[in-house]
This record gives C-alpha cells, structure tokens and sequence, in this order.
C-alpha cells in the first residue's frame, strides 16, 4: 500500500465489527474534580450513552484481556491555566485503541484507531461543562460507529 493510499483510508473503517466498547474514564485534573468533574460520573453518563444508541459498552477491567472484536474507549482531560485569568484553557480527548499488526512485522501493537477532541476556554463556573462536552464527543463516535456498522456499507 502506498503513501496516498494510506491517507484515504476512513477511520470510520475501524470501528465496523466492534461487539463491545471497554471503557476507561481516567481521573480529570484538580481543577476538574473542584468543580464536581468526577470520573465515576463520567464514566455512567457515557456508557448509558453508548447503551441508549444500542452501541456495546462495559466498563474496562485490566484483569479482563479484550477480544479481537473489542476495543479500549479512552476519555482524558486535563486543562491549564489561561493567559493568567482565572479561566482556564481545556482539553478533552476521545480515543479509540485496537491492537493493529504493522505490515512490515508479526508484532502487534496498541494504537487509536479512531480520535476525537474539543478545546474550550472555560471561567471556574463553566468548567462543569466539560461533561456535555464529552458527551458531544460520544455523539460524534455514535454517528460514526453506526455510518461504519451500517448494512450495505461498502
């Protein structure tokens, strides 16, 4: 496969035959959790998200191996402070690993697949937001994970 071959490829691609998404909401920052930005919240809020589209999802469990048609669903945010106001810069990422096989070796390996993220400048009042935000983010994985799963999708 060349170079310009690569870059067609939809990454919508990788999420069709997924069975069940694993979960790991990692714990937001300080500034975050002050807010009441937890990530058991999170954590439910996302997954009766993914439920309520009909898209599997569970909790990750590290003593559980995931299986070929499974993937890790990772949400992490974190924020800075912005331009020495008291609002703060934020970033919410959403990511999608699969173990791939590179073709140039047997090895396989852990890599995001599928990414989505937002940034927003947020005053301490708004940081409570982020959680819609990521909510956001799960709508954009839902309309994918549904474009790619779709029958007669070529």
């Amino acid at each position: 496969m060349g170079f310009s071959q690569a870059i067609e490829v939809d990454v919508r691609d990788s999420l069709r035959g997924l069975s069940l998404l694993k979960l790991m909401v990692r714990e937001p920052d300080p500034f975050l959790r002050g807010a009441g930005v937890e990530a058991a919240g999170l954590e439910a809020d996302l997954l009766a998200r993914l439920e309520e589209a009909g898209i599997g999802a569970a909790a990750f469990d590290r003593t559980e191996p995931l299986q070929a048609d499974q993937a890790l669903l990772v949400l992490d945010m974190e924020t800075a402070p912005h331009r020495g106001s008291d609002h703060r810069a934020c970033i919410i990422r959403l990511r999608i690993y699969q173990a791939v096989v590179l073709p140039r070796g047997p090895a396989q390996i852990w890599a995001d697949t599928w990414a989505r993220d937002a940034f927003a400048v947020l005053g301490p009042a708004e940081l409570a937001s982020v959680r819609s935000k990521a909510g956001r983010l799960v709508d954009l994985l839902i309309r994918d994970f549904w474009t790619a799963n779709t029958s007669g999708r070529a």
